[in-house]
């Protein structure tokens, strides 16, 4: 009998029965009528109830997790022609807002809205959020790119990401494709070789920078030794030491700027230029909406060209260093010379490695770091 499946209207009347169905499954149901059923299996209903019940297609649930194997753009298409055929006898849905949008498509908006993982809490009050807002107001979802400025609040976002200078307190860091940061890493890398047990002449070191990884691509020993043996510095691998089998290190961003800028790359401005357009292509990875948004000034300036911003586009930039830019334009007075030098221009003229205390410290005065004194 079904008292013997479902609870009866005089049980349910006479006590507290709530039909939680949270922690029920079709599997509890399925093994209460197969008990039921046990002496009936003859019957042609009951039979065919038991098939439906083997193939998990009897009384499905209506939210289950298979749900999700309908795509989205699927409940959209349903929900639209359920508003259409609606609109014919609820005139009200064909009513438009201030928005210009009607009833039905402010529906057909809330139902596919997201909001943007960079956004965050939306409220004007909120001690966590980051929002970047262009103007008071509700936000709703057919008004969120009027009143929230997007860019700005992914910037927000990632910024409150990247993590801070190894060195000097409150100072971002670089992103790791920066050009002076990539420099800064090849410059720390080959400033610990050394030709038969001597660290390497600074000349050399400078003239293997230039004409090895300044072309953007990966440097191995073997590329490297035959490189020397060309300059007549070695006659075998052997004597070279200070590397592993690889330089880990290389230029790759200075070679995908320079095959947007050739040597325009050595004026300022277009240095500056490039190390912005890496900054936001790190920060907006994941959006080359936004990224290109941003990247519209350097075509409107004549900076780039249309072929050449969607050349940069392709380029993926990721990850950010260690240390931030402050630290690298550190200034410092060379004591062999008395001239004041930054800190990647000391890597540059000496053999330097960063963080070499007992050189770096010597060749950079105090005086000029006094203002950082973590940093000592």
């Amino acid at each position: 009998s079904t008292d013997a499946i479902f609870k009866s209207d005089e049980a349910v009347e006479g006590s507290k029965y709530r039909r939680n169905m949270n922690k029920r499954k079709s599997e509890n149901i399925y093994a209460t009528i197969k008990k039921a059923f046990t002496d009936i299996t003859e019957d042609k209903d009951v039979g065919f109830v038991l098939e439906q019940i083997e193939k998990e297609q009897f009384l499905p649930k209506q939210l289950t997790g298979a749900n999700g194997v309908i795509p989205n753009q699927v409940h959209k298409k349903e929900m639209e022609r359920i508003l259409n055929n609606a609109e014919n006898y609820l005139p009200f849905l064909k009513n438009k807002d201030e928005s210009g949008l009607t009833v039905s498509e402010r529906i057909i908006r809330l139902f596919t809205f997201q909001i943007p993982y960079y956004v965050g809490p939306l409220g004007e009050n909120s001690k966590t959020g980051w929002i970047v807002r262009k103007e008071k107001g509700a936000i709703l979802p057919w008004n969120i790119n009027e009143k929230v400025d997007m860019s700005a609040t992914s910037e927000a976002f990632i910024g409150n990401l990247i993590r801070t200078c190894t060195y000097i307190h409150d100072e971002k860091v670089m992103p790791k494709a920066s050009l002076a940061y990539e420099r800064y890493c090849v410059l720390n890398e080959i400033n610990n070789l050394c030709i038969d047990g001597e660290r390497i002449d600074t000349k050399l070191k400078q003239q293997i920078y230039e004409d090895c990884f300044m072309k953007g691509k990966r440097v191995t020993k073997k590329q490297l030794c035959s490189y020397l043996v060309a300059q007549n510095a070695i006659h075998s691998e052997e004597q070279l030491t200070g590397i592993d089998k690889n330089i880990n290190n290389s230029l790759s961003s200075y070679g995908k700027m320079y095959a947007i800028f050739g040597e325009r790359l050595k004026e300022d401005a277009i240095l500056a230029a490039a190390e912005d357009i890496i900054y936001w292509g790190t920060i907006f990875g994941d959006s080359k909406k936004m990224l290109k948004q941003r990247l519209k000034k350097y075509v409107e300036e004549g900076i780039i060209d249309e072929n050449q911003l969607k050349r940069i586009l392709g380029y993926k930039f990721k990850d950010w260093g260690r240390f931030s830019k402050a630290l690298l334009s550190l200034s410092g007075c060379d004591k062999s010379t008395g001239e004041i030098i930054t800190l990647g221009q000391a890597m540059w003229e000496y053999s330097l490695t960063l963080w070499n205390s007992s050189t770096v410290r010597s060749l950079l005065s105090r005086k000029s770091l006094k203002n950082i004194p973590k940093l000592l």
